[in-house]
């Protein structure tokens, strides 16, 4: 699955499963779109994967499955309803998604 996301395909999205409560690795959609241009929207693939330090401290190691791919309107909906159900892009690496 993971070399079809790198290759382009968005079938695997089709079986993804959204995040487990407390799980360490799972796999983010980053959905970036604007109003103002109909035309596209991009989606990233990524896999995240949570560690702590032995003080109890949190990090976020984030590997691209994809780039940011670009798609057709018309997939908007469906891969929304995806993108819903994954864990949204960090707050504090986001590069400004919509």
């Amino acid at each position: 699955q993971i070399a079809a996301l790198k290759a382009g395909d968005l079938m695997p999205l089709v079986e993804a499963k959204p995040k487990q409560e407390g799980a360490d690795l799972y796999t983010r959609l980053v959905l970036k779109h604007s109003p103002r241009c109909p035309l596209f929207f991009t989606l990233r693939v990524q896999t995240v994967t949570h560690t702590w330090d032995s003080k109890g401290n949190s990090s976020e190691k984030i590997e691209a499955l994809t780039r940011d791919l670009i798609l057709p309107p018309e997939m908007f909906d469906l891969i929304e309803k995806f993108a819903a159900e994954m864990p949204a892009e960090n707050p504090a690496s986001s590069s400004g998604s919509a």
